[in-house]
């Protein structure tokens, strides 16, 4: 099957075997050479004959896909008849890694005719999925079966489309994903209640055992932005349906550095402001790249964070670190993009800083920071 720019090559495997991730190996962190080693997980897709069809790889950050080159034929070990859509890996335990990188053959499922399901591979087998895979899942692919493959299975009729992804991994808006997508949101239709305007999507009612990285005063964001006439939102406790609409409809948009912000990307639309609160002292690119690949609109806000705490039990991992910020650096940029007027803007004391860091150093390595 051939391809376009607007309409990406879809590729016909007959009687090609699904192979599950049997074997992972994390990255590792080089200190000498203050880099990562990636690390690997096996898994795809193969020929009817055993050969490895690169058209299956699949991709995350700091990662490579790695299988061998050929399995024998007969060790597929049961048979999907019919025709199914490969959607490739998908990442079944962290939300934001399942939106920003599960997402990216999606759009074939308007394209590819006569499909009977869609099936795919876990990236982390057996485990039960959560929720929201099976809420994305519903809303992107209405009324198609979905198959998880757990062994090696030969499917009668595989199409493999081409993942619309940037080099990292990472969901872009190329291609026909920018305008599925915004197709998928506007079938969502109108809320049933009107939308604030001025949305900050907050991370501090997130649970702590899923709030591995955190900021100083956390709740202090909410304050100050409440005060200055944001509504404050955790979209963690919304539908799925609800936050996209939530995002949609919004004119101004802050988010907390975070999950929400790789699913707003899909439904972001031209004339809105968005601003992020970085967790890290450098912005992470891919979050512009998204944003601007997805709406075209630029991403607003440098990052402010004047320290790092290292988790204790991930010393080596500064996205799961608790981070510091300068509250009236971050109000000075605010105010400068007209996103608050700065008058109810309050800048936490010194000795509520060091209550609330004390307060975490069970946690976090608060006597070293980076």
């Amino acid at each position: 099957m051939g391809g376009t720019p607007d309409m990406p090559r879809l590729d016909m495997v007959e009687n090609g075997i699904v192979v599950p991730l049997f074997r992972y190996f994390p990255p590792k962190v080089d200190l000498k050479q203050k880099s990562v080693v990636p690390g690997s997980f096996d898994g795809g897709v193969y020929d009817a004959a055993g050969r490895r069809q690169e058209i299956g790889d699949n991709c995350f950050l700091s990662h490579e896909n790695v299988g061998p080159e050929e399995i024998e034929p007969a060790s597929a070990e049961t048979e999907l008849p019919g025709t199914w859509l490969y959607l490739g890996l998908l990442q079944t335990h962290h939300f934001g890694h399942f939106v920003s990188e599960s997402l990216s053959r999606f759009w074939a499922v308007d394209k590819a005719e006569g499909i009977d399901g869609v099936i795919y591979i876990g990236r982390y087998p057996n485990q039960p999925l959560r929720p929201y895979i099976a809420q994305i899942a519903d809303w992107l692919a209405p009324g198609l079966p979905q198959h998880r493959v757990n062994a090696r299975t030969r499917v009668e009729r595989l199409i493999v489309p081409r993942a619309m992804r940037f080099p990292q991994g990472y969901l872009s808006g190329e291609g026909p994903n920018r305008a599925f997508f915004r197709d998928r949101v506007d079938a969502l239709g109108p809320p049933e209640a009107p939308q604030p305007k001025r949305v900050f999507l907050s991370r501090s009612a997130l649970p702590r055992e899923d709030q591995q990285a955190r900021f100083v005063l956390e709740k202090a964001f909410d304050d100050n932005l409440a005060a200055e006439g944001w509504t404050v939102v955790h979209p963690q406790t919304m539908p799925i349906r609800d936050q996209l609409r939530l995002y949609r409809d919004a004119d101004d948009l802050i988010f907390a550095e975070g999950s929400a912000f790789h699913l707003y990307v899909l439904a972001a639309r031209s004339g809105q402001r968005v601003f992020n609160l970085w967790r890290r002292k450098r912005r992470h690119p891919v979050f512009a790249r998204q944003l601007d690949s997805f709406a075209g609109l630029p991403l607003l806000g440098e990052s402010h964070v004047t320290h790092m705490f290292m988790r204790r039990d991930a010393p080596n991992m500064p996205a799961r670190a608790l981070s510091l910020v300068d509250f009236a650096a971050l109000g000075a940029d605010l105010e400068s993009h007209g996103l608050i007027t700065g008058r109810k803007w309050r800048v936490p004391t010194k000795a509520q800083i060091r209550r609330d860091i004390a307060e975490q150093s069970r946690e976090f390595d608060t006597a070293h920071p980076v």
